[in-house]
C-alpha cells in the first residue's frame, strides 16, 4: 500500500525545477537522501520489515487535476520464461538465479538495455509515444486503470564477478541494468549462440524480475486528460513516460531468510506468499482528516468513494 508521496528522487535526484511528484510504497523512510535503506523504518509490504525494499512511480493525476490513489498496488517477485513464436514457454535455469543484491538501485525506463514494448504497460496495452490506448480506456468507460512495469533482471558486474548496485561513475543512470531477452545470438559476443530468455553477456548477473501493478479506479475522475506527473513535467502525451524506481533491502543472510525464500520460490516455479505473516501497516497512511485509507488486505476500503485526498498539487517542483 502507499506509504507516501513526495517529490524527491533518490535514485535519479535531479534538479530543482526537474522534479516530478512520485507515490512511494515499501519502505516508510525513503527521501531524496536514500541511497541503502533505512533499516530502522518500517515497510508498508506483506511480510513487514523482512521486505524493506522501497518502490515508487510518478503520481497519477485525474481530468480535474488531482492525484489518485491507487485501488491497490501489487508487487511481484517472478521468474518465468519467455513464450516463443510456436506458443511453447522457454524455461530459466533455476541455478542460474541469483540473490537480488542488497541496496541495488534500479530505474526501469525506456533507456534500458534490451527494453521491449511490453515492458511498461497500461490495461495491457502497450507503452507507446501516442496516447490513443490511454484514452480510450478512460474515454470508454473502463472502471479500472492497471500499470504494469517489468523491472530489468540482468545486471552487470564488475571484475570480480560481482554485481553493480548502481550505474558506474560517469556512465547513463540505468547502464548497470538490461532485460532478458529472446535472442537467438548476442552481436556483443560474436553471435555467440544464447538461446532464448537470457540476459546479456554484458550483463550476466540474473534476478527474479520485480513487476510493479498498481490499480486505479476512473469514478468520479472526470474524462479530460489524465496524466502521470512525469508527462505533465515533460509535456508528453498521458501514460508515455510511465516507469518506477526501486531500492532493494530484504531479509537475508540465513536459510530462512525472505530472499532465499523468495528466490527459492522462483526457482522451483511455484506461488508463494508471505501466509499469515503479513505484518503491513494499514494505519500508515490516512486521509489529512484521519481516516485510514487501507484495510489490512492493501485494499483501498470501500468507504473511500472519492479517493482524491489531496486535492490539487502541483505535479512539478
Amino acid at each position: 500500500m502507499v506509504s507516501h508521496y513526495s517529490y524527491e528522487d533518490p535514485v535519479v535526484n535531479p534538479p530543482a525545477g526537474s522534479k516530478h511528484l512520485h507515490m512511494f510504497w515499501g519502505n516508510t523512510g525513503t527521501d531524496e537522501t536514500t541511497e541503502v535503506v533505512d533499516p530502522n523504518a518500517s515497510s508498508t509490504c506483506e511480510g513487514g520489515v523482512r521486505n524493506k525494499s522501497a518502490y515508487w512511480m510518478p503520481a497519477l493525476f485525474d481530468g480535474q487535476g488531482r492525484v489518485v490513489l491507487p485501488k491497490n498496488i501489487i508487487t511481484y517477485y517472478k521468474t518465468y520464461g519467455l513464450m516463443q513464436a510456436d506458443g511453447s514457454e522457454d524455461n530459466v535455469d533455476p541455478d542460474a538465479l541469483k540473490d537480488i543484491p542488497e541496496g541495488l538501485q534500479i530505474l526501469a525506463n525506456k533507456d534500458v538495455k534490451w527494453k521491449n514494448k511490453f515492458s511498461f504497460t497500461i490495461n495491457d496495452c502497450p507503452q507507446v509515444e501516442s496516447s490513443d490506448c490511454w484514452k480510450d480506456k478512460i474515454q470508454g468507460g473502463a472502471e479500472l486503470l492497471k500499470f504494469n512495469i517489468k523491472m530489468p533482471q540482468c545486471i552487470k558486474t564488475d571484475a570480480a564477478g560481482n554485481p553493480l548496485t548502481r550505474a558506474e561513475t560517469g556512465m547513463p543512470i540505468n547502464s548497470h541494468l538490461a532485460y532478458a531477452k529472446r535472442s537467438v545470438h548476442d552481436p556483443e559476443s560474436s553471435g555467440a549462440f544464447l538461446g532464448s530468455n537470457f540476459c546479456p553477456v554484458s550483463h550476466p548477473y540474473r534476478i527474479p524480475q520485480v513487476e510493479l501493478v498498481a490499480y486505479y479506479s476512473t469514478a468520479g475522475g472526470g474524462l479530460g486528460d489524465w496524466k502521470l506527473a512525469s508527462d505533465i513535467m515533460s509535456g508528453s502525451p498521458g501514460g508515455s513516460t510511465l516507469h518506477g524506481d526501486y531500492i532493494a533491502s530484504w531479509e537475508r543472510g540465513h536459510d530462512d531468510s525472505a530472499m532465499s525464500f523468495m528466490v527459492a520460490c522462483n526457482a522451483n516455479k511455484d506461488d508463494c506468499g508471505h501466509g499469515t505473516s503479513n505484518q503491513q501497516l494499514p494505519e500508515r497512511f490516512e486521509s489529512a482528516w484521519g481516516t485510514v485509507i487501507y484495510d489490512g488486505t492493501t485494499e483501498l476500503i470501500d468507504e473511500i468513494t472519492r479517493p482524491f485526498i489531496f486535492g490539487q498539487p502541483s505535479a512539478t517542483r
